[in-house]
C-alpha cells in the first residue's frame, strides 16, 4: 500500500510540471521578447480599406495568426514570437498579396504598410523581402545577435554570452572561477556598476543584481538569438539603467535537425619545454620538476535535437552541454613541502522545450 501511495503522490507534481511548461512554452512572452507587428492597409488612392484579413505565418512550425484591420486600415499584432515569416493579405474585390521572406528578431516592433488594388482577373501579388526590416518606432540603441552568429564566430567555451562584446562599448568582468555563463563577473557598459544590468531568457530573469553575473548558463545551441540593449531603454525595462540582454531559447521545427560535438584536450598531446628534446640546446640540463607537468584533461561533448511532434501543431527541442576535467593546484608554503592536487571539475547543462 505504501508503494502504491507514493506513486499516487508523485503523480499530481508531475501533471503540475507538464501543464505549467506547456503553458509557459506557448504563451507566457514577456514584451521584451516578442515581436509587435504594425501598419496600415490602403487602397491605390491611399485611403485606409477595413475589415482586411491579415495572416501571420511562420513558415517553419505553422503557427498562424490572424487579425482584421480597424475601420481606418491599421492594424497591430502583438505577441509574435521571433522566427521567419510569411503576411498575407486579402479582401474580397482585391488582389490577394503575400510578403514572404521575413524575419522579426527578438522584441522587435516592426512597420510594414501594403497597399491592395482591385481585382480584374484572379492574380496574387508575391513580394519577397531582400533587404532587412528597419524598426522605425523604436528609439533604443541595441544589437540583435542571432543564430547564424552563434553558429560561425569562435567560442571558446561556447559560451554565447561573449558575443555581447559584438556591440560596441561592452567590457567583460574579471573572472570568478568556473562555469558557463557564470565564471566571470558580467558585462558593464556606460561606465556604470555591476548590477546595473539584467538579463532575461525566454521573459525569466536569469541575472544575480548584486554580483551582475548570470545565476543559470545555457547550452550555446539552445539559443536563438539574443538583443544587447545600451541606451534609452523603454519602460519595460524600468529596472535597468546599464546593460540589458533579452535571450530567447530555440524551439523545434517541422524539420528535424540535430547535431552532436566532441572537443578532447589532454596534457599527452602537449609538447615539452622546447629545450628538453632540442638536439641544439648546449645549456644545463633542467631538473624533471622543472618542465614536467601534472597531468590535465578536457572534455566537453553535446548537442541538440528538434522537430515535430506533429507537423505545424506540435514541437519538442532539447540541447545538452557537459564538461569533464582534471586540472591541478599547486600547494606552498614554508611549513610543508610543495604539493600538487589534482582539481576534477564536472559540469550539465540540459534544456528541454516543447511548443
Amino acid at each position: 500500500m505504501s508503494s502504491q501511495r507514493r506513486e499516487k503522490n508523485l503523480i499530481f507534481p508531475l501533471v503540475f510540471v507538464l501543464i505549467f511548461c506547456f503553458l509557459m512554452s506557448g504563451k507566457v512572452f514577456a514584451q521584451t521578447l516578442v515581436v509587435t507587428l504594425e501598419g496600415v492597409v490602403t487602397d491605390e488612392e491611399g485611403s485606409g480599406l477595413p475589415e482586411v484579413k491579415i495572416t501571420v505565418r511562420n513558415v517553419e512550425t505553422g503557427y498562424v495568426m490572424n487579425i482584421i484591420t480597424r475601420s481606418d486600415g491599421r492594424y497591430i499584432i502583438s505577441g509574435i514570437q521571433p522566427g521567419k515569416y510569411e503576411v498575407q493579405v486579402s479582401l474580397p474585390g482585391f488582389d490577394t498579396q503575400i510578403r514572404r521572406g521575413l524575419t522579426f528578431n527578438v522584441g522587435a516592433r516592426l512597420t510594414i504598410d501594403f497597399t491592395l488594388t482591385l481585382k480584374t482577373i484572379e492574380e496574387e501579388i508575391e513580394i519577397v523581402a531582400e533587404a532587412p526590416m528597419v524598426e522605425v518606432t523604436k528609439s533604443e540603441i541595441s544589437t540583435v545577435v542571432d543564430r547564424q552568429k552563434i553558429d560561425d564566430l569562435p567560442l571558446i567555451d561556447l559560451d554565447f554570452e561573449d558575443l555581447t562584446l559584438l556591440k560596441a562599448g561592452i567590457q567583460k568582468g574579471r573572472q570568478m572561477g568556473e562555469g558557463s555563463g557564470s565564471h566571470y563577473s558580467g558585462f558593464r557598459t556606460n561606465a556604470m556598476p555591476r548590477g546595473s544590468g539584467e538579463m532575461y531568457i525566454d521573459g525569466v530573469s536569469n541575472e544575480t543584481t548584486h554580483y551582475g553575473k548570470t545565476r543559470i548558463g545555457a547550452p550555446a545551441d539552445a539559443i536563438q538569438e539574443f538583443r544587447v540593449i545600451t541606451n534609452q531603454f523603454a519602460a519595460e525595462y524600468g529596472s535597468v539603467s546599464g546593460l540589458l540582454r533579452s535571450v530567447i531559447t530555440r524551439s523545434g521545427t517541422n524539420d528535424l535537425r540535430g547535431r552532436v560535438s566532441f572537443f578532447y584536450r589532454d596534457e599527452a598531446l602537449d609538447d615539452v619545454n622546447y629545450f628538453i628534446n632540442h638536439t641544439e640546446y648546449k645549456g644545463e640540463e633542467l631538473p624533471e620538476d622543472q618542465w614536467e607537468k601534472p597531468d590535465y584533461n578536457f572534455y566537453r561533448f553535446g548537442g541538440f535535437l528538434g522537430g515535430p511532434i506533429k507537423k505545424d501543431k506540435a514541437h519538442f527541442f532539447v540541447a545538452y552541454d557537459g564538461v569533464r576535467s582534471t586540472t591541478y593546484t599547486t600547494i606552498t608554503s614554508p611549513l610543508v613541502e610543495r604539493e600538487t592536487v589534482d582539481v576534477p571539475k564536472s559540469r550539465n547543462s540540459l534544456l528541454f522545450k516543447l511548443n
